[in-house]
């Protein structure tokens, strides 16, 4: 019983921890995105 417990605390916390890098990747490609939009719109607007 114990050991089951302890099993899925690990999992939760495996999963815990990809979750959060997971979402750190996809901010990051969220933030490069709009960067990568505005920039085009700035240079739409100096040409």
């Amino acid at each position: 019983m114990l050991k089951s417990r302890l099993n899925s605390w690990i999992l939760l916390g495996i999963l815990g921890v990809l979750v959060v890098v997971f979402w750190d990747v996809i901010k990051y490609k969220i933030e490069d995105l709009q960067h990568d939009y505005y920039l085009s719109q700035v240079k739409e607007r100096i040409l």
